[in-house]
């Protein structure tokens, strides 16, 4: 149980480290991409011109990439203060419910929930993962739990790309991370409300 709760811990500094910070191995995994295309064109003795017209296309697809994913875009009616950037995306959540509530409010969302599998829960936070799908590779959604003051905690809830050089997701992250809450939230204070 102790190396449970090690791991979903340094799981958690990790997100909180990378949270909506500029995605690096995107931009260096694209630059040697770019160099290879360079290299092809010398190698294949093609014109200077023709060369750089080879790699004007990548570099101009990845600086919209960085221009458009790298705008902070808040979700639609500001629910849970989600922001996304990068196809990273993070949001909170406050309830009046105890800690072992909200764990059993996660565990059963997360049961509840198709695309999302629990894969480690402490009373430190949780960890769960999304499957692949048409807009992502799959996701890493991390929660912290913080107790704010007696009886209510507030939820720190982060969404990574499962492939650290995915830049754009479409909104994905952003709407994995409203289900959730929404579901986590249902649970803790509708009629089915953990005791």
């Amino acid at each position: 149980m102790l190396a449970s709760i090690t791991i979903v811990e340094n799981n958690m500094q990790q997100s909180q480290a990378s949270s909506l910070r500029f995605p690096w191995p995107a931009l260096l995994w694209f630059s040697a991409a770019i160099l290879a295309l360079l290299l092809i064109g010398i190698w294949a003795e093609r014109p200077w011109w023709a060369a750089l017209s080879w790699a004007a296309f990548p570099v101009a697809l990845v600086m919209i990439l960085i221009v458009a994913g790298g705008r902070r875009a808040a979700a639609a009616g500001g629910a849970y203060g989600i922001t996304s950037r990068w196809a990273r995306s993070q949001a909170v959540l406050s309830v009046d419910a105890s800690v072992e509530q909200v764990m059993a409010a996660v565990q059963r969302s997360a049961e509840e929930l198709p695309r999302l599998t629990l894969v480690e829960i402490s009373s430190t936070g949780a960890c769960l993962a999304a499957r692949m799908n048409m807009k992502t590779w799959g996701e890493n959604l991390t929660l912290r739990f913080r107790p704010v003051e007696p009886g209510r905690i507030e939820i720190d809830a982060r969404c990574e790309p499962d492939l650290s050089v995915t830049l754009v997701d479409y909104g994905q992250g952003a709407a994995d991370l409203r289900q959730l809450l929404e579901t986590v939230e249902h649970h803790l204070t509708g009629a089915e409300q953990v005791r």
